[in-house]
């Protein structure tokens, strides 16, 4: 799991004493202390599963839960405008949300596997030099893309509201893709780098 995810369990039990307040304020203001000491000393907080997702995925979150077209304006922003600013409150639907994201699970997995008129689609430089497939995770709710390279698995950053919104965006990079094929499956596991 990712270590952040290990910080945020303890923050929940004891806010207080990490962080200094019952505020979601002091907990966005911590939690950006902590990412960016990680981007400073280059290390990276990640596994080699799918889920849980990256924690950045949380704003894409946020705006899903809210009905948000986008989610520019950042979880914390979002969960304050729902209580009423209030900052005690919006720790608590912080929490209640955290533990619902940190509990996603892959409602259906499907994949594709591009042939060269796939892999030439695109005729100017590739946006992704190599491409052999094209995942397409269901989750409860929304939808994530991730296109596979020869050297690695590239998670497209969004959280989309529906099945089509990244079929069309595989179809923009790669052309028509006809043939998918569908797996059960519990987590996705990688066998090569995985690229945010």
């Amino acid at each position: 799991m990712n270590e952040i995810y290990e910080i945020l369990d303890l923050i929940k039990i004891r806010p207080a004493m990490y962080i200094g307040d019952h505020s979601i304020t002091a907990l966005y203001s911590f939690l950006n202390g902590y990412s960016m000491a990680l981007n400073r000393l280059s290390i990276e907080d990640h596994t080699d599963t799918l889920l849980p997702l990256p924690f950045w995925f949380f704003h894409e979150y946020a705006a899903r839960q809210y009905g948000y077209y986008e989610s520019t304006s950042g979880w914390r922003n979002m969960i304050l405008d729902q209580t009423n600013h209030d900052e005690s409150q919006g720790l608590d639907a912080f929490f209640v949300m955290y533990e619902q994201f940190k509990s996603l699970k892959i409602v259906r997995y499907m994949y594709a596997v591009l042939d060269i008129k796939h892999q030439q689609f695109y005729e100017k430089e590739p946006l992704y030099p190599d491409p052999v497939k094209v995942h397409l995770v269901e989750l409860a709710p929304g939808y994530l893309l991730l296109i596979e390279t020869k050297e690695k698995y590239v998670l497209i950053n969004s959280l989309y509201p529906n099945k089509q919104a990244p079929l069309d965006y595989a179809e923009q990079c790669f052309g028509s893709i006809t043939k998918w094929k569908c797996e059960e499956i519990g987590n996705l596991v990688f066998d090569k780098e995985l690229e945010f």
